[in-house]
């Protein structure tokens, strides 16, 4: 699995080392799913560094990966708060 290197990093940020595996397999499910790697960055972002919400938004992206990039890219007011189709960068 390719993921974008800011990607990558944000796993090593928000994970400890010995669930970075566990978040790349999880992710790796993904493959399949169009805009891997947005949807990846939109999984981490609502996430948050916890597997038990990076399970679920993986198993919801699966289901229908739009709601994953609405619930992480817009306010519920079809208002776009963040971009993640562009690399993670310090701070977000």
């Amino acid at each position: 699995m390719n993921l974008e290197p800011d990607i990558a990093q944000r796993i090593d940020d928000e994970f400890n080392g010995s669930s970075c595996s566990f978040v790349k397999e999880t992710l790796a499910k993904l493959e399949s799913v169009p805009e891997f790697q947005r949807i990846s960055r939109c999984v981490l972002f609502l996430a948050g560094g916890d597997e038990e919400k990076l399970t679920h938004f993986v198993t919801a992206a699966l289901a229908d990966y739009r709601d994953v990039i609405w619930w992480a890219e817009y306010d519920g007011k079809e208002e776009r708060l963040r971009d993640l189709t562009r690399p993670f960068v310090a701070g977000d």
